[in-house]
C-alpha cells in the first residue's frame, strides 16, 4: 500500500511518512511475514501470555502531589531477566522471540505477549516451567497459529490501550522487544533466495496466502544496494501513477458528473491554448 502522506526529503527524494494507515498497515505485514517465515525454521514454536500477580506487578507514582496515585506499568527489566534466566536453564536449545506489552481492557493491569520459537515443551507442562522462570506471576501457552502472529502485531496498527494517567508518560508506554542476532526472519535470505531476487530485482514477496505485499524493509536492505532502491523505487512510482491514472479514468467513465466535469475542463483548456496561440500570432 502506497503512504498517504509521503514526505520529500531533499537526498532521498519521496519517502514513506511512518504514520498514515496505510504505512502503519505495511509495518504490521511485513513483522507477520518475517515471524511466519522465523516460526517455518523451528518444530515448535509457542504463543505466551505472561501476567503479574500482585506482589510482583512492577508500579509507579504518578500524578502531582497530593493527588499521586499508585499504577501497574509494563517493565522491559522484567522481560529481559525472564529470557536471560529461560535462555541459561534451557541452554541447549536456540530459543528466540517476539514481545508486545500491553494493558488490560478492564483494569489497566500491564502484561506481555510473546511468540517464543523453538521451546520444545507444550501444554501444561510447558506452561509450568516458563512460570518457574517468569517468577512474576502467571503463565499461559500453547502451540503458535497464524491467527496469533496476527494478534501480536496489531499494535503496529491500532492504537494500544493505555491508562489515561499513563498517557502523557514515555517511559511506560507499550513496547516491542524481540531476538536481534540475526533479526526475526533472517532464515529467509537463503542463498537461492539471494540469487533469484538479485536477478529479477523486485520490492515486494508473495505472502503466504499467495498474496503479493511490499517487501519487509529488513530484507531489501539485505538484498540490494543504493542504486538497486532507487531503481526499484522509480518502478513502484511509475506503477503508482499508472494506476492512479487509470483509477481516475475507471472513475470518470463511471459517473456522468465527473465525465461532463472532465469534458468541460478539456473544453476550457483547447479555448486557453487557442486563446494563447492567437495572440502570439498577433505579437508577430
Amino acid at each position: 500500500m502506497e503512504c498517504l502522506h509521503r514526505i520529500h526529503l531533499p537526498d532521498r527524494g519521496a519517502v514513506p511518512c511512518g504514520r498514515c494507515v496505510n504505512c502503519r498497515k505495511n509495518k504490521r505485514q511485513s513483522w507477520v511475514y518475517r515471524l511466519q517465515a522465523e516460526a517455518d525454521e523451528y518444530p515448535f514454536s509457542l504463543f505466551v501470555t505472561l501476567t503479574y500477580d500482585d506482589e510482583h506487578m512492577p508500579t509507579a507514582m504518578i500524578g502531582e502531589d497530593l493527588f499521586k496515585s499508585t499504577v501497574g506499568v509494563v517493565s522491559k527489566r522484567d522481560i529481559q531477566l525472564f529470557m536471560k534466566r529461560l535462555r541459561k536453564k534451557y541452554d541447549q536449545y536456540r530459543l528466540r522471540y517476539f514481545l508486545t506489552s500491553e494493558y488490560g481492557s478492564q483494569g489497566g493491569r500491564p502484561h506481555y505477549h510473546m511468540i517464543l520459537f523453538g521451546f520444545p515443551f507444550t501444554g501444561k507442562h510447558g506452561g509450568d516451567l516458563l512460570a518457574e522462570c517468569w517468577k512474576n506471576g502467571f503463565v499461559q501457552a500453547h502451540p503458535l497459529t497464524t491467527k496469533e502472529i496476527a494478534y501480536v502485531t496489531k499494535y503496529m496498527y491500532e492504537k494500544s490501550m493505555v491508562p489515561d494517567i499513563l498517557k502523557d508518560v514515555k517511559e511506560y508506554q507499550p513496547f516491542m522487544l524481540c531476538s536481534r542476532i540475526p533479526g526475526i526472519g533472517y532464515h529467509f535470505l537463503r542463498e537461492q533466495i539471494l540469487d533469484f531476487y538479485r536477478l529479477h530485482p523486485r520490492d515486494y514477496v508473495r505472502a503466504f496466502n499467495g498474496m503479493r505485499m511490499a517487501m519487509p524493509r529488513y530484507y531489501a536492505d539485505k538484498l540490494y544496494d543504493d542504486d538497486m532502491k532507487e531503481y526499484l523505487k522509480e518502478l513502484r512510482e511509475a506503477f503508482f501513477i499508472n494506476q492512479m491514472q487509470q483509477e481516475w479514468h475507471h472513475y470518470i467513465n463511471t459517473s456522468p458528473r465527473l465525465r461532463y466535469i472532465a469534458d468541460q475542463l478539456e473544453t476550457e483548456s483547447k479555448l486557453d491554448y487557442e486563446r494563447r496561440a492567437e495572440e502570439k500570432l498577433k505579437l508577430k
